[in-house]
């Protein structure tokens, strides 16, 4: 009997057990799969923390690269407000020259109006000195007829004297 009795038991054990081994299979299955998925997850967890930490590496970069481009934009900003002072320098300096040429302008227009008046003024003397000699010849004409006329009055007066002479030189004689 205790060779049936341990079939028997066997028997029932097994019909008994079946269930719960077959759960348990399904069970260590499940538990396979568990680990593979856990496996899985933890190799994507790494994975994910892998590429937070290159995101980490890149957001760092980028904002080294946000900070230089930030810089950057201040240096041209400068640059582009000390190209504006130099802009305004340059047009002021140019305000300035043009007033100069225009004070030149005005200076040459008022020493050409000078050298036209002089040349004027020399012409009118020109014509002034011609009158002058014209008057002088016409002078040294006037002196040649006197001195003419005084020989000729000389003349006329030694003349008068000698018939004068004549004249008392007869009445005296008589």
């Amino acid at each position: 009997m205790s060779q049936e009795l341990k079939a028997l038991l066997r028997s029932v054990l097994k019909e008994e057990l079946q269930p719960v081994h077959e759960r348990l299979e399904r069970v260590e299955q499940t538990q396979q799969e568990l680990q593979r998925g856990q496996k899985a997850l933890e190799k994507s967890v790494a994975q994910i923390q892998q590429d937070v930490t290159e995101l980490q590496v890149g957001q760092r970069a980028l904002e080294n690269t946000v900070a230089q481009i930030q810089q950057d934009v201040a240096q041209l900003q400068a640059g582009q407000q000390a190209l504006q002072q130099d802009v305004a320098q340059l047009q002021a300096g140019q305000q300035a020259l043009q007033q100069d040429v225009a004070q030149l302008q005005a200076g040459q227009q008022a020493l050409q109006q000078d050298v036209a008046q002089l040349q004027a003024g020399q012409q009118a003397l020109q014509q002034d000195v011609a009158q002058l000699q014209a008057g002088q010849q016409a002078l040294q004409q006037d002196v040649a007829q006197l001195q003419a006329g005084q020989q000729a009055l000389q003349q006329d007066v030694a003349q008068l004297q000698a018939g004068q002479h004549k004249l008392y030189t007869c009445t005296l004689k008589p």
